[in-house]
C-alpha cells in the first residue's frame, strides 16, 4: 500500500520512455500498440529498456524502504530520548552531569529544587562550587577512584544557594559523550538519616551507660550482700563450737540449721541473680575446650550433693560405665547446668533417689538428672525456662527460689550448642537430659 503510488507514477514514466515518439504517433494513428511497438523498436532495444525500467523499480522500492527504516529508527530514538529525559527529569534524587575540569554541563529538576539555584545559574558553575573548602580532599580522591573504577559511592557535604550545608550520598560514574568523557553524580540528601543515626548513637551510649551501671550496681549490691552473710555464717560457726555443750543439742542443731541454709539461700540468690544478667547482657564469653565429665567436672561436685540428699534422706546414685566421656564446652557453663538441674532435683524431690548419669553417644556427651519428685504438668511444660517463673506461684507456694534455675539451664545449653531434653509426669518425677557436642575420643570401660 505505502509503494502504490510511486509504483504507479514509476510505471507510467517508464512506459512513456520505452515507447518513443515514433511509435506513439502510429499507436494514435493506426489504433495498434502492438503494430507500433514492434514496427518502431528493436527486440533488443525493447529487452533493454524493460531490464532498465526492472532495475529503476527495484532501486525505488530499496530506496523507499530505507526510507521507511530510517523513519522508524528516528522514531525510536526520539522516543528513547523523550523516556531518557522523562527519566532524568523526574528522578528522586539530584543529578548532575559534568566534564573532568568540573563545567557542569546538564542538571534536572531535582538538582534545581534541592540546591534553589536555577538551571541558568548551575551551567554557569564548576561542581567543586557546591562543596564547601572543607571536602576538597574528599573530592580529589572521589575523582581519582571514578577514573580508576569506573563508578563509586561516597559521602560528602554540599552547600546550597542559601548557604546551608547538608550531608549527600553520591553515586558518582564516568561515561562519554561525543567521543568526551563525562562524570555523572546522583545525589541524594541523607539529611534525615544521619539524624536517626545520631539519635540511635545517643541511644546506644544511653543503653550502655545504663547496662554498665547495672552491672556495677548488681556488684555491689553482690558485695554488699555476700560479705555480711559470709560473716554471719563464719561466726555462727565459731557461736555454735562455744555454746554446744551449754544447750540442748536438738534445739543448737535446728537453730544452727537455719541459720546456715538462710544464709546460703541469699547467696544462691545473689548468684542466680548475677548469672542471669550477664548473660541477658551479652556479657558472658564462653571459652569451650575440651573437658572430661567423669574427673574435670563431677568430682567436685558429686560429694557435695551426696551429702545434702542424705541429709534429706535420699539415696544418691552416680551411674557412669566409663572412665573418660569428652565434651567440647565451656567449663564454668557446664557446671552452672549440671549444679542447677541437681539443686532442682534436690529441692523437689521429697523421698525416693536423684539419679544422676553419663553416656556417650558418637556426637554427644550426655549427662542426664532423674528424681522421684513431684514432676511437672504437661501445662506448665512450655514455661519451664521462662526467667522468675514457677509452677506454684505467690507466697504459698511450698518451695523456695525465684525461678532462674532452669532458665541458666536454658540458656547455657544455647551457648554452648547443647541439646535439652525433658521427661516428666506429675507427681511421678523428672528426667532432665543435656547432650553436649563432643570430639571422637576413645572411652575406656571401667
Amino acid at each position: 500500500m505505502k509503494f502504490r503510488i510511486p509504483l504507479i507514477l514509476i510505471g507510467a514514466v517508464s512506459f512513456a520512455w520505452l515507447l518513443d515518439t515514433t511509435a506513439y504517433v502510429m499507436l494514435f494513428d493506426s489504433g495498434s500498440f502492438l503494430d507500433a511497438f514492434i514496427f518502431d523498436v528493436s527486440l533488443h532495444e525493447m529487452y533493454q529498456r524493460i531490464i532498465t525500467i526492472l532495475l529503476i523499480i527495484v532501486a525505488v522500492i530499496i530506496i523507499a524502504r530505507l526510507t521507511d527504516s530510517n523513519l522508524k529508527i528516528e522514531k525510536y530514538l526520539e522516543e528513547s530520548e523523550g523516556k531518557f529525559t522523562s527519566i532524568f527529569n523526574h528522578s528522586n534524587d539530584a543529578i548532575i552531569i559534568h566534564n573532568l575540569d568540573g563545567k557542569i554541563i546538564e542538571v534536572n529538576s531535582k538538582a534545581v529544587e534541592l540546591f534553589h539555584y536555577t538551571k541558568k545559574e548551575f551551567l554557569n558553575k564548576t561542581i567543586s562550587q557546591l562543596q564547601p573548602k572543607s571536602e576538597v580532599k574528599k573530592t580529589k580522591e572521589a575523582f581519582v577512584k571514578i577514573m580508576k573504577e569506573g563508578s563509586i559511592r561516597y559521602e560528602i557535604d554540599f552547600f546550597k544557594k542559601t548557604g546551608d550545608t547538608f550531608p549527600a550520598e553520591v553515586s558518582s560514574s564516568s561515561f562519554k559523550i561525543s567521543n568526551q568523557k563525562m562524570i555523572q553524580k546522583i545525589i541524594r540528601d541523607i539529611t534525615e538519616r544521619k539524624q536517626i543515626e545520631c539519635e540511635l548513637i545517643k541511644e546506644k551510649e544511653k543503653a550502655e551507660t545504663a547496662d554498665k551501671l547495672k552491672s556495677d550496681f548488681l556488684a555491689q549490691i553482690s558485695h554488699e550482700i555476700r560479705t555480711p552473710i559470709n560473716a554471719v555464717l563464719s561466726f555462727s560457726s565459731l557461736i555454735r563450737e562455744k555454746v554446744e555443750d551449754t544447750i540442748n543439742d536438738e534445739l543448737l542443731d535446728d537453730s544452727f540449721d537455719i541459720i546456715n541454709k538462710s544464709g546460703n539461700r541469699i547467696i544462691r540468690t545473689v548468684d542466680l541473680i548475677l548469672n542471669m544478667s550477664e548473660l541477658q547482657s551479652g556479657g558472658y564469653k564462653i571459652k569451650p575446650r575440651n573437658i572430661n565429665l567423669c574427673n574435670g567436672v563431677l568430682e567436685q561436685m558429686v560429694n557435695e550433693y551426696k551429702n545434702r540428699a542424705h541429709e534429706k534422706g535420699l539415696q544418691f546414685e552416680v551411674n557412669c560405665k566409663l572412665k573418660e566421656i569428652y565434651i567440647f564446652a565451656d567449663y564454668h557453663a557446664v557446671n552452672q547446668i549440671i549444679s542447677n538441674l541437681l539443686n532442682n532435683a534436690l529441692k523437689y524431690t521429697a523421698k525416693g533417689k536423684i539419679e544422676l548419669s553419663l553416656k556417650q553417644s558418637s556426637k554427644h556427651g550426655i549427662v542426664e538428672v532423674k528424681d522421684s519428685g513431684i514432676g511437672i504438668s504437661d501445662e506448665y511444660l512450655p514455661k519451664l525456662y521462662a526467667p522468675f517463673s514457677q509452677e506454684e506461684q505467690g507466697y504459698s507456694r511450698k518451695f523456695e527460689g525465684n525461678g532462674l534455675g532452669l532458665s541458666l539451664v536454658k540458656q547455657y545449653c544455647d551457648l554452648n550448642n547443647a541439646q535439652i531434653e525433658v521427661e516428666s509426669k506429675r507427681g511421678e518425677g523428672s528426667t532432665f537430659r543435656i547432650k553436649f557436642p563432643s570430639k571422637q575420643y576413645s572411652s575406656l570401660k571401667c
